[in-house]
C-alpha cells in the first residue's frame, strides 16, 4: 500500500496484486494478472522478494535453506519464465534482478563478518542468481528484451531486514 501510494503521489497510476513466491503457480498466475493489468501487455518485471534467516552452514535447516533458495533464484526464474512470452508480444521488455554485493568473491584473510554472519547460502543463491541473469541477457537480446541486476553495495535497512542486523552495521538509505 505504502509503495502504491508513493507511485499514486508522483502522478503514476499503480496497483499492488499480491503472491505468494514460494508457489509456483501462484507466480504463473501474477505475471498474467499483471499482464492483464496493464491492458494485455507487460513491460517490465522487477525480482525483489526476499526471506532472510541467516545461519552458519552447519546450523542451518533444510526449511531456510530451501526458502532461501527459492526466494533469491527459483522465484526469479520462474516470474522470468512466465513474463518472457508477454514480452516477446510486446516487442520488447525489461527484467530487472536484485543481487547482492555478497555474491561476490570473499577478500582474504577473512573478516570478522565472514567467520559469523551466516550468509554464506543467501551470497551464493545471489551468486547465482548474477549468473543467471548474464545468461537471461545473452538469449533475450535478439527478442528487444533486457536483463539487468542491480546489487546494492551494502545492505538497506528497511523494517524487514532491521532484525538481521546489528545497529552499527553499515547500510545505504532506502
Amino acid at each position: 500500500a505504502e509503495t502504491v501510494t508513493l507511485i499514486e503521489a508522483a502522478g503514476g497510476k499503480a496497483m499492488a496484486l499480491p503472491a505468494d513466491i514460494e508457489d509456483v503457480d501462484a507466480c504463473r498466475t501474477l505475471v498474467r494478472q499483471a499482464e492483464a493489468a496493464g491492458g494485455g501487455r507487460l513491460d517490465i518485471l522487477i525480482n525483489n522478494a526476499g526471506f532472510a534467516d541467516f545461519a552458519p552452514v552447519a546450523e542451518m535447516g533444510m526449511d531456510a535453506f530451501e526458502r532461501t533458495m527459492t526466494h533469491y533464484l527459483r522465484a526469479p526464474f520462474v516470474l522470468s519464465q512466465a513474463a518472457i512470452p508477454a514480452m516477446r508480444r510486446a516487442g520488447a521488455g525489461w527484467i530487472v534482478n536484485l543481487g547482492s554485493q555478497d555474491a561476490l568473491p570473499v577478500a582474504r584473510p577473512y573478516g570478522k563478518h565472514e567467520k559469523t554472519r551466516g550468509y554464506h547460502v543467501y551470497a551464493a543463491a545471489k551468486a547465482a542468481l548474477h549468473r543467471l541473469t548474464q545468461g537471461m541477457a545473452a538469449e533475450l537480446i535478439d527478442d528487444n528484451i533486457a536483463v539487468n541486476l542491480v546489487a546494492p553495495s551494502t545492505a538497506i535497512r528497511t523494517p524487514g531486514s532491521d532484525a538481521l542486523m546489528s545497529k552499527k552495521f553499515p547500510t545505504e538509505d532506502v
